[in-house]
């Protein structure tokens, strides 16, 4: 009976290496893995491309020092740390704002910082929020603020100085 068992098990067992190897060998191995998959590029399903926002390129960083019940104007900082005067939306691009850091080191115990868009008909549309002295306020707008080509973006400070930075980045429109 040992006998009967052993002259089955040596045969099941070259068999199953046997199937292994074919299996995991080079050309087989190509052979299954080109019949499971087919890929057809159509316009209802094109070749997947990199998320162009996420390039360094378009990543912007906008500064802001607020003095006390003034206005402040926007500095695009470049990633070596160095600012350029940022007077508005590119020509054919849009800003996505993904969040904003406010803030306050000294005086007053909240300042209320307001945040407007003069848009290219002359009208603005602006969003405020209340920060705490000695403490950055970190807001993030998931699908992101949409300042469109030629918008110009303001801030203004009611209470103490706010050092402001706002991260987004710039797609084509």
């Amino acid at each position: 009976m040992n006998e009967s068992k052993s002259l089955i098990q040596v045969p099941s067992v070259v068999v199953v290496i046997t199937i292994l190897l074919v299996v995991l060998s080079t050309r087989p191995g190509q052979a299954v893995a080109t019949r499971l998959v087919q890929i057809i590029n159509t316009a209802a399903n094109p070749v997947p491309t990199l998320d162009n926002s996420r390039n360094p390129a378009n990543i912007v960083t906008l500064l802001a020092h607020v003095p006390a019940g003034g206005a402040g104007t926007f500095a695009l900082q470049g990633a070596d740390g160095s600012t350029t005067t940022f007077t508005r939306v590119p020509s054919g691009k849009a800003l996505v704002l993904e969040s904003g850091h406010f803030l306050v080191e000294h005086g007053a115990p909240a300042v209320n910082v307001q945040f407007g868009i003069l848009q290219t008909d002359g009208s603005v549309s602006s969003l405020g929020v209340w920060v705490l002295t000695g403490f950055t306020t970190v807001l993030s707008w998931p699908p992101g603020i949409v300042i469109g080509s030629g918008q110009t973006p303001s801030i203004g400070a009611f209470g103490d100085d706010v050092v402001i930075w706002f991260r987004g980045y710039l797609v084509a429109q």
